[in-house]
């Protein structure tokens, strides 16, 4: 039975950091192709990072 509940919680480890992951992906392609369409940062609450320099400057 335990080595059961083990594998049962690697796979659950393994689904929440995967979707914590993709959903910090997105959040950052949205961030970055608003700022390349627009001009403006705007970064999460969390988040205090400066304005990126863009490539063709």
């Amino acid at each position: 039975m335990g080595i059961v509940l083990f594998i049962l919680g690697i796979f659950i480890t393994y689904w929440v950091v995967q979707a914590a992951l993709l959903s910090a992906l997105n959040d950052h392609y949205k961030t970055r192709v608003h700022f390349e369409l627009t001009g403006e940062w705007k970064p999460c609450h969390w988040n205090n990072k400066t304005v990126p320099k863009r490539a063709n400057q």
